[in-house]
């Protein structure tokens, strides 16, 4: 059985892909198989992996909890963007819905729906505190499909900046809308979790369409999202994409000598900082971060983005650690985390504090360009070990975890460095 309902979702998937041109042909009484509609259709939202935790100030990664409840108050802060186009292909993305309310031929969704009809930037919308599996439009503005041609489709993009709206780093200003493409310039400063999606048919709603007739399956998939296949409850389905790769930070006593008495300072990345978000185009391809520039270097915080705490981060070491491989011993977790534009390497500074026993302080800042096989991905997770060796050396290494599936790679593991 499941494999006769993975045969027929794989069919579908081949049927969608072969669809190059979901044009709008025109519906009305004389279309086959397509009722008209009299009543408005609300255009529902639905959001993949709905259980978030999310830090605060540059409120910082949204990470995927599977099983678990995120913290209602930070997730219910969050705010995503949202357009929705018509999906012909001689579509115009600086055609607003303001331009054309009535008949929405051409924009569906965007901000004019608040009515500025100025406004350049996406529809707000926010997590349904009772399902938070779904989206609901910012100040319960209700948004309804294109009902006069209500077998329309239409191709609905979203993304998510952080806090650069809302702390005016981006204003509606900023933003460009030609007729193939919106976008925006961004700048981050290592807390920001920058995502992008464009709706999809979820796999379950793939396998409610592939038990329907010939005739309607063909009319959900050449129609989705429409008035059409919102009636029978498909709606459009986002799965976001990090754009941003997620560096963590550990410290290891290497051995026992000082180990305990090396105390971590700072931690600053150097990356680059400005670039361009593209949130809209014809070309799917190019929605993402691009051209960055303005290379500088990013400190690590703790999660409300206060500097990392004084005197806290210590290396620890445990009766029994001495038959232990250094990176089997117990973690010190440093501070929250950097998010950084994707990269071939980095240049890491670590800055450490020593107490003598005499009681004079001294500071080591220790340079290290990291390396990752393959480089530093968006959507990846690399956790920066760090070993401490008193004052003489420390050691690197990364390992590769969950947002996305990855092995473990280890960067000059037998390098020293002096202090």
């Amino acid at each position: 059985m499941k494999k006769i309902i993975l045969s027929g979702i794989i069919l579908l998937l081949a049927m969608l892909t072969s669809c190059a041109d979901r044009s709008f042909q025109g519906d009305g009484p004389d279309t086959p198989d397509i009722e008209i509609l009299d009543e408005p259709v609300p255009v529902l939202l639905a959001i993949g992996d709905p259980s978030y935790t999310v830090l605060s100030r540059g409120n910082g990664a949204f990470n995927p909890l599977p099983g678990m409840h995120a913290d209602t108050l930070l997730r219910d802060k969050s705010t995503f963007y949202i357009y929705a186009f018509s999906s012909d292909d001689n579509v115009d993305f600086s055609g607003k819905y303001a331009d054309n309310k009535e008949v929405p031929d051409n924009c569906l969704v965007d901000g004019t729906h608040l009515g500025d009809n100025n406004m350049k930037g996406g529809m707000p919308a926010v997590f349904n505190r009772d399902d938070y599996a779904y989206l609901l439009w910012q100040n319960d503005t209700e948004i309804n499909y294109n009902t006069t041609h209500q077998s329309c489709p239409y191709t609905f993009y979203a993304f998510y900046v952080d806090d650069l709206f809302t702390n005016n780093i981006i204003t509606d200003k900023d933003i460009s809308r030609t007729s193939d493409q919106i976008s925006f310039p961004v700048q981050i400063d290592g807390r920001q979790d920058l995502m992008s999606s464009v709706a999809t048919l979820s796999e379950t709603q793939l396998g409610i369409i592939n038990g329907m007739s010939v005739n309607e399956r063909n009319n959900m998939l050449n129609y989705h999202f429409s008035a059409y296949t919102a009636h029978r409850g498909v709606h459009p389905y986002f799965q976001f994409k990090h754009h941003m790769a997620r560096l963590k930070f550990q410290i290891y006593a290497g051995d026992s000598i000082k180990a305990g008495k090396v105390v971590l300072d700072t931690i600053s990345v150097k990356a680059n900082t400005i670039g361009k978000f593209v949130v809209v185009s014809k070309n799917t391809d190019e929605i993402g971060l691009s051209d960055w520039t303005n290379m500088r270097y990013l400190y690590l915080t703790e999660s409300d983005g206060s500097d990392l705490r004084q005197d806290f981060y210590k290396a620890i070491w445990q009766e029994g650690d001495k038959s232990k491989d250094v990176y089997d011993r117990k973690a010190t977790d440093i501070g929250s985390d950097l998010l950084l534009p994707p990269d071939d390497s980095y240049d890491l500074l670590v800055r450490f504090k020593q107490t003598e026993d005499n009681g004079i302080v001294r500071y080591f800042t220790t340079p290290q360009n990291i390396k990752n096989n393959g480089g530093f991905k968006p959507g990846y997770i690399y956790n920066v070990r760090i070993a401490v060796y008193g004052d003489i050396e420390i050691q690197i290494s990364i390992e590769i975890e969950q947002w996305k599936d990855g092995g473990n790679t280890d960067v000059d593991p037998d390098n020293e460095f002096e202090f």
